[in-house]
């Protein structure tokens, strides 16, 4: 791997943007979907970002996630450049330190909810039978033990979606990124789903950067990032964040 930047960084931050810009090339000319953004997600957070349509929520996840590079500024997860950083590395920083839950869920359909689960176990190198009772393990932390054997056109929305958050923290992971997780959910599922993603926030203590809609979901937030024409309008703290050691 590439060696880490000796940049500092902010205390107990995970990831910090400065200046970060993203720019896309239309027929019409350029568009500036993210300008100037400086921000830093703290060890731990649960973070939630909203903000109108085009106001930048979608490019700023997928910068996070490492899925495209800023056109100009700096992302560093710890003291890793990740704007620099090789394709293979980034490849391999997505697969060990990151978790995904989109809104589609994104299951595979014709892999049962346990070996969803252990999809990612095996993509991060684990042995064929420890992940197996690990992922047997994080079904149970979603209530779904009963279904372990069963596709997803055999499981409710509430039900493909706890699958997805089982599959997302498998790993073990130190961020993980929620892109409208609740947004095919009625509000009872909703609520369900958010409780759960808190939960496993605060007993894992794993990062969460969740993008949403809606009000109730951003309530949810230690962090709460509001962007509007592709810049931070507000970053305001719901509370004072616990120390997390180090990972």
């Amino acid at each position: 791997m590439a060696a880490p930047s000796t940049a500092p960084r902010a205390e107990g931050a995970l990831m910090t943007l400065e200046g970060v810009g993203k720019q896309y090339t239309h027929a019409d000319g350029p568009v500036d979907a993210l300008a100037g953004v400086d921000l830093v997600l703290p060890e731990g957070a649960f973070v939630t970002v909203t903000g109108p349509s085009g106001s930048g929520k979608s490019t700023l996840l997928s910068l996070l996630g490492g899925l495209t590079r800023p056109t100009s500024g700096r992302i560093a997860f710890r003291d890793r450049s990740l704007d620099t950083l090789p394709e293979a590395d980034l490849a391999l920083h997505r697969r060990l330190r990151l978790g995904f839950v989109m809104q589609s869920f994104c299951l595979i359909p014709y892999l049962t909810a346990v070996e969803n689960v252990e999809l990612a176990l095996a993509l991060a190198a684990v042995d064929r039978k420890a992940r197996r009772e690990k992922a047997l393990a994080l079904l149970g932390q979603v209530d779904l033990s009963a279904r372990a054997n069963h596709l997803p056109r055999e499981l409710s929305m509430g039900q493909q979606q706890r699958v997805a958050l089982a599959r997302a923290f498998a790993k073990e992971p130190l961020l993980v990124l929620a892109d409208e997780p609740t947004g095919n959910l009625d509000p009872r599922l909703a609520r369900d789903i958010l409780d759960l993603l808190e939960r496993m926030n605060r007993e894992r203590q794993t990062a969460v950067v969740m993008v949403t809609h809606s009000p109730e979901a951003a309530a949810r937030g230690t962090l709460r990032v509001a962007l509007e024409g592709g810049r931070v309008a507000d970053a305001s703290p719901a509370l004072r964040l616990p120390a997390f050691a180090a990972r």
